[in-house]
């Protein structure tokens, strides 16, 4: 029987928009084609996702398909393993050692932010999702599993699971108010992920909190229970902080991406003007500069794919960080929504962390990005240069692209 309503229960908020909203397309963005940002959508198989699992970076993906995705990986890598998350390419784990795919995906915390997100349309809906044949009415949801659930696949769903997962359920109509269990510490697996520290904005175990953490007891207020920290932490200052950073970023990103795509642009009209002066020279050089003019063709179009191929790779490399960040505000939107106060905690407290990694990546990318042009130039004494006709040349400078704002010390495992 459905537990009654409560009756302090506060309004329902407006369901989360979790597909990014596009702004009017204008010429600079019209050949971006950068995917659409949705938290919900496992890329690995172009569907929504189920079994959510999250990895170090914040993304999340199917439980099954990370686990084929992390067989390919160990089938192509005989000796070091190094797993890079699907979507921004960071690399969350890395091992000399043999490796279990399903143990590793399944070891995996859950993507509680989508859990929750998914749950809403699944109160209104009110069917079973066990499997695509199922009409019958749902009255349990799972956590784990972000599926919601009849009484007979209830059951079943009961003994599929294994001992050795938690799969926490609730009645569906109260699954936005499902209580997720503590992640388990990587230092001490037995330990909770129960304690927060205010000075470091992190999540810790006990033992954690007591050796890594000691010095905040001099310094603060020492490691406090999340259950203390959570009711307030969506209001603090740290967490006002990331909305205006990930704005910050995202122009960043989007800034890097319009650059790069104007400096491909310009070098296909370099490459045009270069061909042209090989003409021009060749006309001076007659019939004994054909084998000449073929060389030099030959090293423009083998430097010009070269230039291409490394900028389209930046670009690549940075329309990726571009996404992430608008998948970290959605997410930051979805938390504000509907996660609980002490989902909160733990959710917040990774974000901001990824936050400012990816802040250092656009950082480190500004100060170091350069302009590539592409240029043919003659030699002079053609008659003494002979047989050669010319050369090309590439020019990488600096650009002041705007003052630096975030900082931060530690290093990032982006490439």
């Amino acid at each position: 029987m459905a537990s009654k309503k409560p009756k302090d229960e506060p309004p329902k908020e407006e369901p989360v928009n979790i597909v990014a909203e596009e702004p009017v397309i204008t010429d600079t963005e019209a050949d971006n084609k950068s995917k659409v940002v949705d938290i919900l959508l496992c890329i690995l198989c172009d569907k929504q996702v189920r079994v959510p699992k999250c990895l170090p970076c914040l993304h999340s993906f199917c439980e099954p398909c990370l686990t084929n995705y992390v067989e390919k990986i160990i089938k192509d890598s005989p000796g070091k393993i190094e797993i890079h998350c699907p979507e921004c390419k960071m690399m969350v784990f890395q091992t000399l050692g043999k490796l279990n795919a399903k143990s590793y995906a399944e070891n995996l915390p859950i993507g509680t932010v989508c859990s929750t997100l998914l749950c809403e349309p699944a109160i209104e809906q009110k069917v079973c999702h066990f499997n695509d044949g199922c009409t019958r009415e749902a009255v349990k949801w799972c956590g784990y599993c972000a599926n919601a659930l009849c009484l007979d696949h209830m059951d079943l769903h009961r003994q599929l699971t294994t001992m050795k997962i938690y799969h926490p359920t609730i009645d569906l109509q109260d699954a936005t108010k499902l209580r997720f269990p503590y992640q388990k510490c990587v230092h001490h697996p037995k330990e909770d992920m129960a304690f927060f520290c205010p000075r470091d904005w992190t999540t810790t175990c006990n033992i954690c909190g007591k050796i890594q953490h000691r010095t905040c007891y001099f310094l603060n207020k020492g490691v406090l229970q999340i259950s203390e920290v959570a009711p307030e932490i969506k209001g603090t200052h740290t967490t006002k902080e990331l909305d205006p950073k990930l704005d910050f970023l995202e122009s960043e990103s989007q800034e890097l991406s319009d650059d790069r795509k104007h400096n491909l642009q310009r070098l296909d009209e370099q490459l045009q003007t270069g061909k042209d002066n090989i003409i021009i020279f060749r006309k001076v050089m007659d019939e004994y500069l054909n084998q000449i003019e073929q060389n030099l063709n030959e090293e423009l179009d083998l430097k010009y794919e070269k230039v291409k191929s490394d900028l389209e790779k930046e670009k690549m490399i940075i329309d990726t960080r571009l996404r992430t960040v608008k998948y970290y505000k959605l997410m930051l939107e979805a938390i504000h929504s509907t996660s609980t106060s002490l989902q909160s905690v733990t959710e917040l407290a990774k974000l901001r962390e990824q936050t400012e990694n990816i802040n250092c990546d656009i950082q480190q990318r500004k100060r170091t990005l350069k302009r590539t042009n592409l240029s043919v130039q003659p030699v002079h004494d053609l008659e003494k240069a002979l047989p050669k006709m010319g050369s090309v040349h590439i020019k990488e400078f600096g650009r002041h692209l705007g003052h630096w704002t975030l900082r931060r010390s530690k290093s990032t495992l982006y490439n």
